[in-house]
């Protein structure tokens, strides 16, 4: 159920990411992915941490499934995790569709939203 979902995703990064590329990553270690109940209705989450000077952050590469606005408790323990981590932040790049308006007459093709949570 992984690599389905993970197929999808990718449809939507314009070639940004491939699915040997995110394999690569997640054996190596450089990513590392959650699933949560692992049937059809499985959420997929793939995370990176990303290393500031002053703090860490968990980001969130990609996330799939067909039920995501029904697992809440599953984002809820994922946001445990990376606190486990030592993150002080989760963010994810969501796809923008309404900030295009804004910055398109500035000739910005706005591709991602940064959405950011402090882990408290």
């Amino acid at each position: 159920y992984v690599e389905p979902g993970i197929k999808a995703v990718l449809a939507i990064t314009d070639g940004e990411y491939t699915v040997e590329g995110t394999y690569a990553e997640l054996m190596s270690g450089a990513t590392f992915l959650m699933l949560f109940n692992a049937h059809e209705a499985a959420l997929g989450i793939i995370f990176t941490f990303i290393e500031f000077p002053g703090y860490k952050s968990a980001r969130v590469l990609f996330a799939f499934g067909r039920a995501m606005e029904e697992m809440t408790e599953e984002i809820l323990l994922a946001e445990q995790w990376a606190k486990a981590q030592g993150c002080k932040f989760v963010e994810a790049y969501v796809r923008t569709q309404s900030r295009a308006r804004l910055f398109s007459r500035f000739g910005y093709l706005p591709k991602w939203t940064v959405l950011r949570k402090e882990l408290t």
